[in-house]
């Protein structure tokens, strides 16, 4: 796991990447549905903070699905999500 997006707080990340980069929390479960142009972002809470990763690939999306902490999904613009992780591969 690699590739995370930074935004000010520590905390309700998932509305500051709503309010500041225009996502849209989703359900979405399969890495094939992601549609075309966007990405999926996991925020998971490891109690004192919160980490908006990447889902970049299959067994990416696996590895936080299977994390036991509390999570929420989200679409963002994937020009946008490459950006702003850093992405590289």
């Amino acid at each position: 796991m690699g590739y995370y997006i930074q935004v000010p707080k520590n905390k309700g990340k998932t509305e500051q990447l709503i309010n500041l980069y225009d996502a849209v929390e989703t359900t979405l479960s399969r890495f094939e549905d992601i549609p075309k142009g966007k990405s999926l972002i996991c925020v998971i809470d490891n109690g004192p903070f919160e980490a908006c990763a990447y889902c970049y690939s299959p067994s990416e999306l696996e590895e936080f699905q299977s994390a036991p902490r509390p999570k929420r999904w989200l679409l963002m613009e994937e020009n946008l999500v490459k950006k702003l992780s850093g992405f590289t591969r």
